[in-house]
């Protein structure tokens, strides 16, 4: 019973986040559902469920097994597989999506009620429920859908590990934590960026020095865990090596590979062709490849642009709302799109695109504020817990700033900026109500 409220918030968040996505699926349609990324999946899907080779070939009608082939993580091919043997392979799929993504608005409640009064939190949960991103991806063959599911748990366990201090949630939090890099690689690195909150102090008191290191001991096995598990996969799903020495394995782990990593760097930090124009990203020549390829014109022709591209463009940029391809919040074309057919829908994505900048903009502001507050100590100690999705908002725009500035690759992070926000809104909500009642003691 004293839980109640939060127990109320809970299943009305997950009602409404799982209602208004089973209603967009039933609400649209998308034209070809299995086309690139997509493609992708499927193929390694079948072809790890029906060979145990981890391969993006397409399947042949000879039935011949395929060769290693693929640069994707396998977390997301592994959970399709399950589905494969099913005769809804579509449908089913995107229904666990649609629950997965209810669990998240969930997740998102818990971890801001760990640092915010209950209808602040239940404003983190409901953005979340009713962020039509995160809605329309739950209906594609995506890994976001995925990959929000296993980071936001994992960033929950990681909050209640520091309060409560437990070793078991460490480790837990650490094996999805590092799980979720095997779904998506832009977290490869999120759970040593996030283990220093260990070093401080929780609600429930100060740890001794051996605690601490017990929770990065545990955090390091956890990582060793799964990385150990992924390598005995590529080993188990990989082709042997022919006879002679010439070997027909291409690397699983190329997704990892440390030059790939610096090419995207290179390239991200030339503008592409659109910004360089000054025209929208979202435009009619946007299915021309070149166009939104980085530019051919050197910085000496163009200064100026390079410069905001590097200060603020990308930022901008994969924080837009609209995709980069299809515009809105479509990944794919849509033959029926559920958000101008159904007037909840309509409205829900109206009314969130009309906050959309706000709301990062509150997202930001609270960073700052999280570290004033720190530093001038009139940060309480319950709101330290905000320390774990501020650590991870600067994360993954600094990661994406550096490699990709995709309008899709920033989904998943929608519900941490809305914890933000949250706070944010709770502190001016608290000054505002300071002010009013020392104007109110003054009379």
């Amino acid at each position: 019973m004293d839980y109640r409220n939060e127990l109320i918030a809970v299943v009305l968040v997950f009602t409404c986040a799982l209602g208004t996505r089973l209603l967009y699926q039933t609400e649209s349609v998308v034209d070809r559902p299995i086309r690139a990324d997509a493609a992708k999946y499927i193929d390694a899907a079948y072809n790890l469920r029906h060979f145990g080779i981890h391969s993006v070939d397409i399947p042949r009608k000879d039935g011949r097994q395929p060769q290693s082939n693929t640069d994707l993580p396998p977390g997301y091919p592994l959970f399709i597989s399950m589905f494969l043997t099913h005769d809804r392979l579509w449908g089913g799929v995107l229904k666990v999506q649609a629950v997965m993504g209810a669990f998240v608005s969930v997740f998102t409640l818990l971890l801001a009620r760990m640092a915010l009064p209950l209808p602040w939190a239940v404003t983190a949960g409901v953005l979340t429920a009713f962020c039509p991103h995160l809605i329309a991806m739950d209906y594609y063959f995506l890994s976001e859908g995925l990959f929000s599911f296993i980071m936001m748990l994992g960033m929950l366990l990681m909050a209640l590990s520091w309060r409560y201090r437990r070793y078991g949630l460490s480790l837990s939090a650490g094996l999805l934590l590092t799980l979720s890099a095997h779904v998506r690689t832009v977290s490869l690195l999120l759970l040593f960026f996030l283990s220093p909150v260990y070093l401080v102090s929780s609600e429930q008191g100060r740890s001794t020095p051996w605690k601490r290191l017990g929770h990065f001991v545990c955090l390091v096995t956890a990582f060793l865990m799964v990385t150990g598990a992924h390598n005995l996969f590529v080993r188990a799903t990989s082709i042997p090596e022919k006879a002679g020495g010439q070997t027909a394995v291409s690397p699983h782990q190329r997704y990892a590979n440390v030059s790939v990593w610096a090419d995207r760097m290179k390239s991200c930090l030339t503008p592409p062709e659109f910004y360089i124009q000054g025209t929208s990203h979202v435009y009619a020549r946007n299915g021309h490849r070149e166009y939104r390829n980085s530019t051919r014109s050197p910085f000496r022709e163009n200064p100026l642009r390079y410069i905001q591209w590097v200060l603020y463009g990308k930022l901008v940029t994969m924080w837009h709302w609209d995709d980069l391809f299809n515009g809105d919040v479509y990944i794919y074309p849509m033959l029926r799109k559920g958000f101008e057919e159904n007037s909840h829908l309509k409205w829900v994505h109206g009314s969130m695109r009309a906050i959309h900048w706000p709301l990062f903009a509150l997202s930001v502001g609270a960073i700052p504020m999280l570290w004033f507050r720190w530093r001038r100590k009139t940060l309480p100690v319950q709101e330290r817990a905000l320390l774990i999705p501020a650590m991870a908002f600067v994360y993954f725009l600094a990661v994406l700033w550096l490699i990709s500035w995709i309008t899709r690759y920033t989904i998943p992070v929608r519900p941490i900026s809305y914890i933000l926000a949250s706070a944010s809104l709770y502190w001016l909500w608290s000054y505002i109500g300071s002010l009013l009642s020392g104007a109110r003691n003054t009379k």
